[in-house]
């Protein structure tokens, strides 16, 4: 309840509403009934065998690359090599808040991989000179090699680039922040496909020949100057489909299922889809709704009842890219008391034997 007062520049003082009025209300919003946004949330879930929650931006769940590195130890993971360029004094990397940071080294994948290929990664570029990520044809970087990233040109672009001296600029402002990029090796050609942030950049006007299989690679040189960070690399193809399973959420007592709200990326011929079954026991069971599709975010889950729970299915028909589920929230009220009377019918006055009283019977 409250009264709001004001005085102007003349200390008139007015109070709205004023006295005997009622005051004013307000009612504080109350958050969903059940939601998952983080990591810890999602790890809580249960994702199928071509799924995998990730901590992309403290959490999502995504459909199973081939290889997926999020760097969240202190050391260099398996799978991976590092070596220090030309003997660098003060050459590093660092694995730190799920995080390789490169300065003056090289960080590269053991195995190969081939034509079909795509690969995607988070990474901050900074103005130093030398910082690239993409395929090369050996662990020193020798040719063939296909890259985003800078060379020796003294500007701020970022540029996909080849070692047959071919380059396109991605972007004149993408410096000093994380941006999401992705070199698609198409199938059965010497032809790549450039993106950043979900958007194709540059085409087949970059290509090079390319005749075996190439490790993936991050590379800084020189030591001692700016360094390249990289959250997250994942190298592709993407299974084609895949559920993540929510775990039971339990309102307390009896609720009725309201808007059902979530958030995914979903890049060219990519898809997420909801579906909700809610029951009254905490481990679903045959007395459970089953699962049933909520057309778009927003609409109401449905159903009264004291537990709930999601499944999200993930989909693509671009086995370069998967959709990205960030979010979940499901909002809940109390459910509203039927008071419309009954219905009688079929009276029946069956007259007791005393001839004092008659039992009624009668149907609703």
């Amino acid at each position: 309840h409250f009264r709001v007062s004001s005085t102007n520049i003349a200390a008139l003082t007015a109070t709205e509403p004023a006295s005997p009025a009622d005051p004013l209300t307000f009612t504080m919003p109350t958050g969903p009934c059940a939601s998952d946004a983080s990591a810890a949330d999602f790890n809580l879930g249960t994702p199928d065998g071509n799924t995998a929650v990730v901590l992309e931006s403290g959490g999502a769940v995504i459909l199973n690359p081939v290889l997926n590195e999020e760097f969240s130890g202190t050391t260099i993971p398996s799978g991976w090599a590092e070596e220090v360029w030309d003997g660098q004094a003060g050459a590093s990397a660092t694995y730190s808040g799920e995080q390789v940071t490169a300065d003056g080294v090289h960080v590269y994948t053991t195995g190969t991989f081939g034509p079909g290929t795509a690969l995607e990664f988070s990474a901050t570029y900074t103005p130093g000179n030398f910082q690239n990520i993409g395929f090369t044809n050996d662990a020193g970087f020798n040719n063939p090699w296909v890259v985003i990233g800078r060379g020796s040109a003294a500007d701020n672009n970022i540029y996909a680039r080849t070692s047959d001296n071919q380059s396109a600029v991605l972007g004149t402002d993408l410096l000093n922040a994380p941006h999401k990029y992705k070199i698609k090796w198409l199938s059965g050609t010497n032809t790549f496909e450039f993106y950043v942030d979900d958007a194709l950049v540059a085409t087949p006007s970059v290509t090079q020949a390319v005749s075996t299989a190439m490790n993936v690679q991050i590379s800084d040189y020189p030591a001692g100057g700016l360094a390249l960070s990289v959250d997250w690399v994942r190298i592709g193809p993407y299974a084609a489909s895949g559920s993540f399973t929510s775990r039971v959420f339990d309102a307390g007592t009896q609720k009725t299922w309201d808007a059902a709200a979530w958030s995914a990326d979903l890049p060219a011929n990519t898809g997420v889809s909801i579906f909700t079954r809610n029951g009254d026991t905490p481990t679903p069971d045959g007395t459970w709704t089953t699962f049933s599709q909520v057309a778009a975010s927003g609409n109401p889950a449905g159903g009264t009842s004291r537990y709930i729970q999601y499944r999200a299915d993930l989909s693509t028909t671009d086995p370069a890219s998967t959709p990205v589920f960030r979010s979940m929230a499901i909002e809940c009220l109390e459910p509203v008391e039927d008071l419309t009377p009954p219905v009688i019918s079929n009276i029946v006055a069956t007259p007791a034997p005393d001839g004092l009283s008659a039992v009624v019977t009668w149907q609703t």
